[in-house]
């Protein structure tokens, strides 16, 4: 694939990755304080409270909008430093210099950015709030087997931290990877790259069905459900979308910039079906269609 080869591929990971942990580590200074905050309460109900006030704090707010600031910055500048890569190989290379140049005016990728921040602050802010209220259900269950208050306030100091961490875990990894796919995707829009070749890390942490999807030919507006395409018993479907769009997906899309970009045979995903094509005048078949 002409987009970018082996050598890009493994900087675009590690950048991605580079970015996932410094987005958890600021995500974890937004938690942080809670630790220090129910430190030595001996009282349940006081925990409760100060965890919810501190979810509505200023400081808090403030610190999760700049940890979404530097992670979008991040992710921004990984998804220019790909295109410019891809423009070195590509017979559309002054296009996509142009388009890198003339970021002001793309409206898609503004609006990708913004809806990024959004969705992102609203679910750090979710964090302490679910904090307290699994501690406060916590504390409820264990006053029913008669604990003493003090030993059930040791419990949610002990508790608070680990319901922190897992939840940043699960956010960072998972919004870090939906937003470099969102940027991707709107760079493609602006450059009217509709396919994407969906790729995957290759490694034994992949989703069987991810797996099951490397090299498939994709559509923007056609996102797959590779849950579905693939069933396995036990396993459900959480309906279409895009490679980094679900929890803990580290897949990425491999935009298609040109014709060249294939090689034929070629898997292509259509309206919920994998079907293989043998040509370029089928590519072209199913792109006007």
């Amino acid at each position: 694939m002409a987009f970018m080869n082996e050598q890009a591929m493994a900087a675009l990971e590690a950048e991605r990755r580079k970015n996932e942990r410094l987005y958890k580590k600021a995500l974890m200074r937004c938690t942080g304080e809670i630790d220090r905050l129910v430190a030595g309460i001996k009282d349940p109900e006081e925990i409760i409270s100060a965890v919810r006030k501190y979810a509505e704090s200023r400081e808090f707010m403030e610190l999760a909008e700049r940890a979404v600031s530097r992670m979008i910055t991040a992710a921004g500048s990984a998804e220019k430093s790909t295109w410019r890569q891809a423009a070195l190989a590509s017979t559309k290379g002054k296009l996509i210099f142009s388009a890198l140049r003339d970021d002001v005016h793309n409206t898609a990728l503004g609006a990708a950015i913004n809806e990024i921040i959004a969705n992102n602050s609203t679910l750090i802010k979710t964090v302490p709030k679910d904090i307290a209220l699994r501690l406060s259900s916590y504390a409820a269950r264990m006053q029913m087997k008669g604990a003493r208050p003090e030993e059930i306030a040791k419990e949610m100091q002990e508790k608070a931290p680990q319901l922190a961490a897992y939840q940043v875990r699960r956010i960072a990894r998972t919004e870090s990877a939906k937003a470099a796919s969102a940027l991707i995707q709107a760079r493609c829009e602006q450059l009217a790259c509709n396919w994407y070749f969906w790729h995957t890390c290759e490694d034994e942490r992949v989703r069987t069905s991810h797996g099951k999807m490397e090299g498939v030919l994709c559509r923007w507006s056609d996102p797959p459900n590779p849950e579905a395409l693939f069933p396995m018993k036990g396993v459900r479907a959480h309906g279409p979308y895009h490679p980094g769009g679900i929890f803990n997906c580290r897949c990425i899309a491999l935009p298609v910039i040109g014709p060249e970009d294939i090689t034929f045979p070629c898997k292509v995903h259509v309206h919920g079906k994998i079907v293989t094509i043998g040509s370029l005048k089928e590519f072209n078949r199913l792109s006007a269609a």
